[in-house]
C-alpha cells in the first residue's frame, strides 16, 4: 500500500510497481467521468480536474448540468409535487468569455449531442439559461369546423390529437416551447454584480477553465474574484457542489492559493484536502490529443528549428542555466527549500523552468508560503520533508529544468543535493 503524503494522495501500487486508483479516468483511455468525483459529495465540496484535454471536460459538466436538472423535472413537475427546481451556475473567467457562451442566444453552447440525449430544447436570455422538452410547447389551433371560432393555443398532446383528427389546423410558425429558467452563465470578473442578489436556488456550479491564459492579460485577482463569487452564492449555506476544470499545471498559482496545494508537473493521481473540502484530480492529457495536436498547423513549427530573424528569449538557451533577475519577470512563486539550517532557496516557475533563487526576491505575501526541507534532519514544525518534492526535484534535474538567478545558488543547490545523495 502507497504511503498517503501529506496532502492526501490517494492510490495503491500493483504488482508492477504502478500507482493504481479506483478513479476510471486513470485507467481508460475513452471519455473523462466525474462520476468518481462525484461519489465523494457531500463530503467533500470543491473537485477540481486538471488536465485531461482531449476527454471532453466540459462536455461532461454540461452532461452533469443538464441530467440534474432534467431528472429535478420528472420528479417535482411530471410528478405534480411541490418543490423548486435546484439550479445550476456556469462560470467563466472573464466578462469575453462569457460573451461568446450566451452570443446567439447561447445555440452554439450545448452541443447537438446533449440536446438530441436528453430531447431538450436550449434558449439563453441575457446570462439566464432556459431549457424546455421538446415535446413541451403550444400552437395555435384554427378549427376547421367552426369558421368564426378563433384561434387558441393547446399543448403538444392536444394538438398531435387534433392533426390526428383533423378537426382543426395548426396555425404555421406558432409554436412556443414551455421554458423554464435552470441555470445562469456569469463571469467571476464581475463578482461585484452578483453582492445581494438572492441565489438560493443555486446548488451546483461548475467553473469552466479556472486558470487563466498565459497570453491572458492579468487586469484582476482570480482567486479573490472566485472566493467571492462563492460567497455571494452560498453565503452560509452549505451542500453545494463546485466542479472546476483547468488544462494545464504550469501556471496553477490560482489553484495553490486557493487550496493551498498544487500538484507537482507530471505527478497525476488524486489528491485530497480534507481541511479544504476539496479533492484534486490531475489526469494526463489524453495520447490521441496529443499526436493530433502534434500534426496541427501549429504543432508542427513548435518542434521546428528552421526559423531564423527572430527575437531569441534567454530561456529558450538550454545552456544557459543564469538568468538575470531583470530578465525573469513573470516567474510565479512554487515553493521554498531549507537546504541547510538557516538557509533557504525558493523555487518559482518562469515558463517552462524552475528559476532558482534566494529568498530575498519573494514577495512578503508568498514568502515561504510553502516549505519544504530537503532533508529529514532540516524538519521543523512548520516545514515538511515530503518524498515527493525529493523526487520532483531529481525529475527536473535529470530534464534540465532548472535555472539560477546567480552561480552562488547555483553552487548553494547543487552541493546540498549532492551532500543529501540527491543527485
Amino acid at each position: 500500500m502507497k504511503e498517503k503524503s501529506f496532502h492526501g494522495l490517494v492510490g495503491h501500487t500493483n504488482a508492477q510497481g504502478q500507482l493504481v486508483f479506483k478513479d476510471r479516468n486513470f485507467t481508460s483511455s475513452d471519455f473523462y467521468s466525474n462520476t468518481y468525483m462525484m461519489s465523494f459529495f457531500p463530503k467533500y465540496w470543491y473537485f477540481v480536474t486538471i488536465g485531461s484535454r482531449g476527454r471532453g471536460k466540459t462536455y461532461s459538466g454540461k452532461n452533469f448540468g443538464i441530467k440534474w436538472v432534467i431528472e429535478q423535472i420528472r420528479t417535482i413537475i411530471d410528478s405534480n409535487k411541490k418543490g423548486n427546481i435546484r439550479k445550476f451556475m456556469w462560470w467563466r473567467l472573464t466578462n469575453d468569455a462569457v460573451g461568446k457562451v450566451i452570443e446567439n442566444n447561447g445555440s452554439t453552447f450545448f452541443e447537438k449531442s446533449l440536446l438530441e440525449k436528453y430531447h431538450i430544447i436550449i434558449n439563453i436570455i441575457n446570462q439566464d439559461i432556459l431549457f424546455a422538452r421538446d415535446d413541451d410547447y403550444t400552437v395555435e389551433v384554427k378549427w376547421a369546423e367552426d369558421e368564426e371560432k378563433k384561434k387558441e393555443r393547446v399543448s403538444a398532446h392536444d394538438a398531435k390529437r387534433i392533426m390526428e383528427s383533423l378537426s382543426g389546423e395548426i396555425v404555421p410558425d406558432s409554436i412556443e416551447y414551455n421554458f423554464i429558467q435552470v441555470g445562469k452563465i456569469a463571469s467571476i470578473q464581475e463578482y461585484y454584480k452578483y453582492k445581494g442578489n438572492q441565489l438560493n436556488d443555486y446548488d451546483t456550479i461548475i467553473m469552466d477553465e479556472l486558470v487563466r491564459a498565459e497570453s491572458e492579460r492579468r487586469t484582476f485577482n482570480i482567486p479573490k474574484a472566485f472566493i467571492n463569487m462563492i460567497e455571494n452564492v452560498c453565503r452560509k449555506r452549505k451542500g453545494v457542489r463546485v466542479l472546476i476544470y483547468a488544462n494545464a499545471i504550469g501556471e496553477m498559482q490560482e489553484v495553490k492559493q486557493l487550496f493551498g496545494f498544487m500538484p507537482l508537473p507530471g505527478h497525476f493521481g488524486i489528491y485530497k484536502i480534507y481541511h479544504k473540502r476539496t479533492i484534486i484530480e490531475y489526469l494526463d492529457d489524453s495520447e490521441e490529443w496529443k499526436q493530433e495536436q502534434s500534426q496541427t498547423m501549429a504543432g508542427v513549427l513548435q518542434s521546428s528549428s528552421e526559423f531564423t530573424n527572430v527575437h531569441m528569449d534567454p530561456m529558450e538557451d538550454l545552456e544557459d542555466f543564469f538568468i538575470p533577475r531583470k530578465l525573469a519577470t513573470g516567474k510565479s512563486y512554487f515553493a521554498s527549500i531549507k537546504i541547510d539550517r538557516g538557509l533557504w532557496l525558493d523555487i518559482h516557475i518562469l515558463k517552462s523552468y524552475y528559476y532558482i533563487d534566494t529568498d530575498t526576491y519573494t514577495s512578503s505575501k508568498m514568502h515561504h508560503s510553502t516549505r519544504y526541507a530537503l532533508d529529514k534532519t532540516l524538519v521543523t514544525a512548520e516545514t515538511i520533508y515530503s518524498k515527493e518534492i525529493i523526487q520532483f526535484i531529481k525529475d527536473m534535474w535529470s530534464l534540465s529544468k532548472f535555472r539560477f538567478s546567480s552561480k552562488i545558488c547555483y553552487e548553494w543547490f547543487t552541493k546540498a543535493l549532492e551532500r543529501f545523495n540527491i543527485i
